[in-house]
């Protein structure tokens, strides 16, 4: 069974330039770029947790909460907006 749907309550969703939540979004996008090689090249299963917890800490201490609150404002305007109860269709009822 093939589902398509409107995507659009998913867009516009990032934080407007020069706003507290951009530079969070640029910061965690930086820094995740340098996590994800260590987590990727880690030697064990063991160490490839560890530094995906001390990048998910991290990420956290950069602002994460803050971003995924702003977006998610957004996104449920959005959904608003377009008068969904849910976003995938397969939820709605």
């Amino acid at each position: 069974r093939i589902i398509i749907y409107d995507d659009k309550c998913f867009g516009d969703v990032a934080p407007a330039a020069g706003s507290d939540e951009a530079a969070i979004m640029a910061r965690i996008n930086e820094y995740k770029q340098q996590a994800l090689g260590r987590i990727i090249t880690a030697p064990t299963a063991e160490k490839c947790e560890e530094e995906l917890d001390a990048a998910l800490a991290e990420m956290e201490n950069l602002g994460l909460s803050q971003l995924t609150e702003y977006q998610n404002k957004l996104f449920q305007t959005n959904k608003e907006k377009l008068g969904l109860d849910f976003a995938f269709p397969g939820n709605e009822k």
